[in-house]
């Protein structure tokens, strides 16, 4: 037989339906088991688009758009999914006047569930056919997704209890998808404003805290169009500025995406920037920037709110209705059905605070000075100023300043230019950052309102750890190399990959010291044109602006300077996940620079290279730790690679 499968995809204004139809087909006139065949088709109504988690212009046509389908066919055991009797990828299914060719699909006749899944993740279902034949339906509606928020890829779902009949050639068999996100709109009104005045309020940033951006459930069990998936927890933000475009531009209104979740204990908090204008004869006679904030908070009330929190497959549309009078704003919500929905938003003489920056990066300099925008009292505290050193066996030391010390910041408020100033005496001597937070807050309101900032400190230079811990490889050190590896020298233990970063450097030069020359030495090799330190006295003279030191899973055996060359050419080591290769010698000036920073009295970093002697690249010369000089050696010695990561 062949029958012919139409999906259909339904806005919430046009009247979304159940995700799966839990109706049960009992036909037991049905021979169950022989081969039937499909003629699938996806056919998707019009929808309105708007904006994704990085904001789209509209688009009414891209939400129904479909790149690739999963149809899955299981055996319907007394309304029970179980065996998978069918099944299909199809990556971008041809269009003919929106209507999607899946093609012939095979299957089992008798009771079954058909599933559809539209524009799944990469990783949400197995990558071919044969592994979706084996997948049960226990697993296949419990797929997790973080798919990216995006109005042409919306991943949509759903499910249909039916019976295939190998008797009823043609049948048709309609089946409803629903977007898995939830959209919000927002858009504004006004009132109290004269008869020959014209007002708008154009959003130049807003920022939305509490979007989920993971479902942790796709199908089945949660079939609900009212409650949402008490398994979906996620937490996150999106946040948009006009300013952050090649020309500056503003908004009339705006949407966004989110994964279904509970908003009774945790809100989500819309905040937005505008300007609030009126025009009467062609003149503007009023311009303010307003901020207003709304916490989005869906409740089930019959006929007028369909939801309990954010459910997937509806549309929620927030109206902020201003008033010209009091330049305030008041919010009602519209449900799926496009009831009104009485809002409270108590943000009548609405209190703002926004900080122009919430991270602060400070290089070799002693002050640095940011905004703030309140219409309340301002005040900024210290709450903590800590610094992270390391000790000899790699573990951490942290560390904290206290007032009256010369890296302990002091804060300065003008609340005539609403600025802040972070000012300290002297950078930090002990070659790690700092790191302080600072607390913006208000007096003078119902609710204080507040703001975290850090600020990191950076000397120079500045040293920084990333532990390789992955000790059942070695730390991705290979075997077969010249000097071999700590195969099992326990005591040798300090697996930190130190990153030594240089801002200025002092009585030392920055810049690259690298080459490409042919490496050999009978046992290895020859390997040509690879990249090497150099060898001459001018570039063992230079310190890399930012380079990582090899953990104590790369110390050697003494091996000639040749054989040193050779065996960081072949080395590798993991730093923040990557497998490192192609390192080189550290130049004479490198050396003498770690040995000076790990000499240091003031030093928060004890140990970085705990050997004698190391070679450096300047041909048969080595450098000694605990003075920093330099001398000549014709035989072996010890080395610790490095690799740049600038």
């Amino acid at each position: 037989m062949k029958v012919k499968l139409f999906i259909i995809l339904f806005a919430a204004m046009l009247g979304w339906t159940a995700c799966t139809n839990e109706e049960f087909i009992d036909n037991s006139s049905v021979q169950e088991g022989l081969d039937v065949s499909f003629n699938a088709t996806l056919s998707i109504e019009d929808i309105t688009t708007k904006a994704g988690m990085e904001y789209e212009e509209p688009d009414k046509n891209v939400e129904k758009t479909v790149t690739k389908c999963i149809v899955a066919i299981f055996k319907n055991e007394n309304g029970t999914p179980t065996t998978c009797v069918g099944y299909k990828i199809v990556d971008n299914p041809g269009s003919n006047n929106g209507v999607y060719d899946l093609g012939s699909i095979r299957a089992k006749s008798g009771n079954v569930r058909i599933v559809v899944v539209a524009n799944p993740a990469a990783t949400d279902y197995p990558a071919t056919e044969a592994d979706l034949s084996s997948i049960g339906y226990s697993s296949f509606n419990k797929v997790e997704t973080t798919s990216k928020f995006s109005s042409a890829s919306l991943v949509k779902v759903g499910e249909l209890n039916t019976t295939l009949d190998a008797t009823k050639p043609n049948e048709t068999i309609n089946v409803d998808l629903k977007q898995l996100p939830a959209r919000v709109d927002v858009k504004f009104g006004f009132s109290d404003g004269g008869s020959d005045e014209t007002w708008t309020y154009e959003v130049s940033s807003f920022e939305v805290e509490g979007i989920n951006p993971k479902s942790n459930i796709l199908l089945g069990d949660y079939n609900s169009n009212y409650q949402y998936n008490p398994q979906n927890t996620g937490y996150s933000s999106i946040s948009w500025s006009g300013n952050e475009s090649e020309t500056a531009k503003t908004l009339s209104e705006f949407s966004f995406y989110t994964y279904e979740r509970a908003t009774a204990a945790n809100p989500v908090l819309i905040t937005m920037t505008g300007i609030l204008k009126g025009i009467k004869n062609g003149q503007t006679f009023f311009q303010e920037t307003k901020n207003y904030k709304y916490s989005l908070d869906p409740k089930f009330v019959q006929n007028v709110c369909k939801t309990n929190g954010l459910v997937h497959g509806n549309l929620y549309e927030l109206t902020g209705n201003i008033s010209l009078t009091s330049k305030s704003i008041e919010f009602t919500a519209k449900s799926k059905d496009w009831e009104y929905k009485n809002v409270n938003a108590d943000i009548g003489n609405v209190n703002y605070l926004f900080v122009s920056e919430k991270l602060i990066y400070m290089p070799n300099t002693l002050s640095y000075t940011f905004s703030y925008a309140s219409n309340l009292d301002v005040g900024c505290s210290i709450e903590s100023v800590k610094f992270t050193g390391y000790k000899t066996n790699g573990d951490t030391a942290p560390g904290t300043y206290k007032s009256g010390d010369d890296q302990y910041p002091t804060v300065t408020l003008d609340k005539n230019a609403k600025t802040i100033t972070v000012s300290m005496k002297a950078v930090p001597k002990n070659y790690v950052p700092t790191h302080i937070m600072l607390k913006v807050k208000t007096s003078g309101g119902k609710v204080e309102l507040s703001q975290d900032v850090e600020v990191i400190h950076y000397p120079t230079p500045y040293v920084e750890a990333y532990q390789n811990n992955k000790n059942g490889s070695y730390g991705g050190v290979p075997s077969g190399m010249p000097g071999g590896r700590t195969e099992y020298d326990y005591s040798q233990n300090n697996y930190n990959v130190f990153v030594v970063t240089s801002i200025a450097s002092g009585n030392f030069t920055i810049g690259d010291p690298t080459t490409t020359a042919t490496l050999s030495n009978g046992s290895y090799g020859p390997y040509p044109d690879v990249m090497i330190t150099g060898t001459t006295a001018d570039l063992n003279n230079l310190v890399s602006p930012k380079f990582i030191i090899a953990s104590q899973h790369g110390i050697t055996s003494q091996i000639s300077y040749t054989n040193a060359q050779i065996r960081c050419h072949l080395y590798k080591e993991y730093y923040e996940g990557k497998l490192l290769e192609n390192w080189r010698v550290p130049t004479e000036a490198e050396l003498k620079y770690i040995s000076y920073l790990q000499r240091d009295g003031n030093s928060a970093v004890k140990s970085l290279l705990e050997g004698a002697y190391y070679w450096c690249a300047l041909q048969n010369y080595e450098v000694r730790m605990s003075t920093g000089n330099s001398s000549y050696n014709g035989s072996s010695q010890y080395v610790r690679c490095v690799h740049d990561v600038y």
